[in-house]
């Protein structure tokens, strides 16, 4: 339980957790989220727009990869 008490700087602890709960979210759908960060630091190198960004989240990524939004699954259930 005292595993992230002393993560770092006061923010790196809420960053831990954006990037854990993307690479929950691409398990989740049986996908492995290493091939999803190569996808998108590549992306992220060229610079994209603000308004592009939405479109680099794992929901995106996953859809193009095929998969349902992850919107769409919370209301199949």
């Amino acid at each position: 339980m005292k595993n992230w008490m002393f993560i770092g700087h006061e923010k790196t602890g809420w960053r831990s957790a954006v990037i854990y709960t993307f690479v929950e979210q691409i398990r989740r759908h049986g996908k492995d989220p290493f091939a999803y960060f190569e996808w998108v630091f590549g992306k992220l190198m060229h610079d994209p727009a603000p308004e592009e960004l939405p479109d680099l989240l794992p929901a995106a990524w996953l859809k193009a990869q095929g998969e349902p939004a992850m919107a769409d699954d919370t209301a199949a259930a």
